[in-house]
């Protein structure tokens, strides 16, 4: 098969659920639709009428008219721990929301095999697989033979202490975390299968600690090295609701987490009010303190996520078997409405951000790193992600 080389602009955790669902991602539109393949991670349910399962809330569930802001991207994951807060109704109903807007969808099905069958496109003279799953679900969520649900890469933590023949109550163990065999050997078929149908594989996946910045947990830099072992072309992560760092291993990229690019969540704020009605009228620092820094509740500024979690991006990967693969990042800020926001180069925010991702990518190690060439697509302003192992 000929190599070419392709484009894919890949996006993390996105929920759109306005009165204007098309204003979301109306500024990324062009950038997404001129890539030969669009991605995101689709964080909830789209339906009408479908009612969340117990202790779920509905903060993830979005009328079915909402898909139709999705229509800029390709293809969107359904392997997250939101795509069933709705039940098996919930995810039938998304599905067929996406279906009627033209999207289509991976990590999720009426079974287990459809769950983990690679998604399959033809763009220009070449092909591109997507495989989409989870580390991150509740109970039931996961796909079984003949019942609907995700793509689940379950796994089971051990605790140690970190201090070996000494008493020290509350200190906090070493985790040590085991991925599923029977799920890992799913994951290994799907690459199998995508590999014979096409040139170029991508793998979302849904992984991660979303309780503090920057940090990456032993199931993700495990996890990215066994699937550099193999032959997937890049790692697009996503669950955290923050940056998280880049590296290559070896010639495949590693998005460990792209925050969030919108996730709305009307009605929050009240429910949240209804349901712990002695932490109304609370400042954010005594919020803070009850709940922790990164926890989701309702800021007085309106935002439900610590001020980090503004800083967003939009990543550019070029791929080629010839040149190896280049990223780049459309830095992004969530403004008014939770909407991203262009970043002027050379502006305070524009700092800023470098800033941030700077300490994103001192968790990863020191052989990546972000540097801003100048260098623009479509319009935007882009950094570029630099491997000096090259």
């Amino acid at each position: 098969m000929a190599s070419t080389r392709i484009n894919i602009v890949a996006a993390g955790d996105v929920l759109i659920n306005r009165a204007a669902p098309e204003s979301a991602l109306q500024r990324l539109a062009p950038l997404l639709r001129n890539a030969d393949l669009s991605m995101c991670n689709l964080e909830g349910v789209l339906g009408d009428g479908v009612e969340p399962l117990p202790g779920r809330g509905g903060i993830a569930i979005a009328p079915a008219a909402n898909a139709s802001a999705l229509a800029v991207f390709d293809v969107v994951s359904l392997a997250n721990n939101h795509s069933l807060d709705a039940g098996h109704a919930g995810l039938f109903s998304t599905l067929d929301a996406l279906n009627d807007t033209g999207v289509r969808s991976v990590g999720a099905g009426q079974s287990r095999r459809e769950a983990w069958a690679p998604l399959v496109m033809a763009r220009r003279e070449t092909t591109i697989a997507c495989i989409a799953a989870s580390a991150i679900l509740r109970v039931g969520y996961d796909a079984g033979v003949s019942s609907p649900g995700i793509a689940a890469l379950r796994s089971t933590d051990f605790y140690a202490s970190r201090f070996p023949g000494a008493i020290v109550p509350g200190a906090l163990p070493r985790i040590h975390t085991e991925v599923n065999d029977n799920d890992w050997r799913l994951l290994e078929q799907a690459v199998r299968d995508a590999r014979d149908q096409a040139e170029w594989v991508v793998l979302s996946l849904h992984w991660g600690d979303h309780t503090a910045p920057f940090g990456l947990t032993q199931l993700e830099r495990q996890t990215a090295r066994r699937l550099s072992e193999l032959d997937v072309d890049a790692v697009v992560g996503h669950h955290h609701h923050a940056l998280r760092g880049i590296e290559f291993i070896g010639r495949m990229p590693v998005l460990y987490g792209l925050g969030h690019l919108v996730f709305d969540q009307p009605g929050y704020a009240e429910r949240f009010a209804r349901e712990q009605p002695e932490c109304v009228g609370l400042s954010d620092d005594a919020l803070e303190a009850r709940f922790g820094r990164y926890a989701h509740f309702p800021r007085n500024s309106g935002f439900l996520f610590d001020e980090t979690s503004r800083w967003t991006a939009v990543a550019h990967l070029s791929l080629s078997r010839e040149e190896g693969a280049s990223v780049s990042l459309v830095p992004l800020r969530l403004g008014a409405q939770a909407s991203p926001e262009m970043i002027a180069r050379g502006s305070e925010s524009w700092r800023d951000f470098l800033s941030f991702i700077a300490q994103c990518q001192h968790v990863v190690g020191p052989v990546t790193r972000i540097e801003d060439r100048g260098i623009e697509i479509d319009g935007l302003a882009v950094l570029s992600v630099v491997c000096d192992a090259d």
